[in-house]
């Protein structure tokens, strides 16, 4: 139980002070070793991030909120509150 706990507490640490390029990376090969979650490449492009699953590109500030956006399915959901979403075709 003890155990759980730590691994749980070093995980936040992570999440909150890795730099965004080692949590991109560290992220991209559990998604690969991990074959129930879908792979999705995180690569900066310009002062923000690219996140990729498939042909979706999703352009955001941070690879933490690609995940968000990705998982959600739903980007108009994650990000309506802080501006409009339009979608190209």
């Amino acid at each position: 139980m003890k155990f759980k706990k730590i691994l749980q507490k070093l995980k936040q640490k992570f999440r909150e002070n890795a730099p965004n390029w080692l949590f991109a990376i560290v992220q991209m090969v559990y998604w690969a070793l991990h074959p129930k979650y879908p792979f999705i490449k995180i690569f900066p492009a310009r002062g923000y991030w690219v996140a990729q699953y498939k042909r979706e590109r999703l352009y955001v500030p941070s690879p933490r909120t690609a995940i968000l956006g990705h998982f959600l399915k739903s980007y108009e959901r994650v990000y309506e509150r802080y501006f409009r979403v339009k979608k190209t075709k």
